[in-house]
């Protein structure tokens, strides 16, 4: 059993890991978040809890407004 336990925390990044938090906001607000290719709503938004490790975060508040995009957020463990 401690062997398996063992193998998980080493083979899945961020596991065993305190969570990491995320917190969007906008001007305007009403932006659409996406982390990862998911819709995850609308900002202002916390994201939380959040995999510790490398994201791709994309927020767009339509046609009027160029995208902001993060290729490479690394998001660390108990990060807020």
């Amino acid at each position: 059993m401690i062997l398996v336990v063992l193998w998980l925390l080493l083979a899945l990044p961020g596991l065993g890991q305190q969570p990491a938090s995320l917190e969007i906001t906008s001007d305007p607000p009403g932006a659409t978040v996406v982390l990862d290719r998911q819709i995850l709503g609308h900002t202002p938004l916390k994201i939380y809890p959040l995999r510790p490790g490398q994201h791709h975060l994309r927020v767009s508040a339509g046609e009027d407004y160029r995208p902001y995009i993060v290729e490479d957020y690394q998001a660390l463990p108990g990060e807020a």
